[in-house]
């Protein structure tokens, strides 16, 4: 017998209807607009001492590309303005998703 309490339901349900979609890179007017207007900002933050980790939380984040372009974005930003002294591991990149289904692929990756 079902019941709507049961969270294994509730669960396959969710993961039966989210649409789950993800692509990289996908907006490109808001990827420039992270590039020209956060990113300068967060990383003078950095830089100053304001600010010790910059975190980023991609929510509905599906199997992740959207979280692994933030940080594609960032990395290739720091090369490209020669910024040495802040890498990657000054920023935390969080991706969640209510579908179990594709966090598990996205822990694959």
């Amino acid at each position: 017998m079902l019941s709507r309490d049961d969270p294994e339901i509730a669960q396959k349900i969710i993961n039966a209807i989210t649409i789950n979609e993800t692509m990289w890179f996908r907006d490109a007017v808001l990827w420039k607009g992270f590039e020209r207007e956060i990113l300068p900002e967060l990383v003078t933050k950095l830089i100053s001492g304001e600010k010790v980790k910059v975190r980023i939380w991609s929510a509905a984040a599906s199997t992740g590309q959207e979280a692994y372009s933030i940080a594609m974005c960032i990395d290739n930003y720091l090369k490209r303005n020669n910024i040495r002294h802040i890498d990657l591991s000054k920023f935390e990149i969080l991706a969640t998703d209510i579908s179990t289904r594709v966090l598990e692929i996205a822990k694959c990756g």
